[in-house]
């Protein structure tokens, strides 16, 4: 059995969002080096960006990215497909990739794997405890869609919240992501459920 990993990022696209220059030093201390410290590097990352944008990226180093204006993963045909989505200014666990597709090889009948992580408040630099809410009727943004090539489909087919609507759930325990609130996030704001004190090294994160 043949499998593809694509992780999914979108970076300042369709639009020029502002405080450009500010997000990119977020992407390079917090989510760039989070990908590039993954245990397992098998998998691609495409982050879609405006295209005036690409030369404002530095190199990575020990894994494949794809710098696109859309996503084309179905290049290279495979039995599986598995999207996974992460934004660009939050944080994956080193485990992240490792997990995944550990729990992939286990059983392909599930279709989505979603699991708990962290909230890290830049201003305060806290973090907090932060859960999907087990009732299989909502996932994280950093939930994984598990597809047979043939199907065509992404972790993007549907808004990540209403992903358990249409496919089987598979929730784990592990927290594999951290997610960043900081002045620039236009969406995010609040915390999570317990103030915590947690080491951050399996992060890698450059605080």
């Amino acid at each position: 059995m043949n499998y593809k990993h694509y992780i999914l990022t979108r970076f300042n696209y369709p639009d020029d969002y502002p405080h450009l220059e500010e997000r990119f030093k977020i992407f390079y201390n917090f989510t760039k080096p989070s990908f590039e410290a993954q245990t397992n590097t098998n998998f691609t990352w495409f982050i879609l960006i405006n295209p005036h944008h690409e030369k404002l990226f530095q190199p990575f180093k020990n894994i494949n990215v794809e710098l696109v204006p859309k996503w084309d993963v179905y290049q290279s045909p495979t039995d599986y497909l598995l999207t996974s989505r992460v934004d660009c200014d939050d944080v994956l666990h080193q485990d992240y990739v490792s997990t995944i597709q550990e729990l992939f090889l286990q059983d392909q009948s599930t279709r989505v794997i979603d699991g708990p992580g962290y909230r890290y408040v830049n201003k305060t630099k806290e973090v907090y405890t932060y859960y999907t809410r087990y009732s299989k009727r909502t996932t994280s943004p950093f939930s994984t869609l598990v597809a047979p090539f043939r199907d065509k489909l992404t972790v993007m087919c549907e808004k990540h919240g209403s992903l358990p609507q249409r496919f089987k759930v598979q929730f784990h325990d592990k927290k594999l992501w951290l997610q960043h609130i900081h002045d620039y996030n236009i969406l995010m704001r609040g915390v999570g459920e317990k103030k915590i004190n947690l080491d951050l090294k399996n992060f890698n994160i450059n605080l």
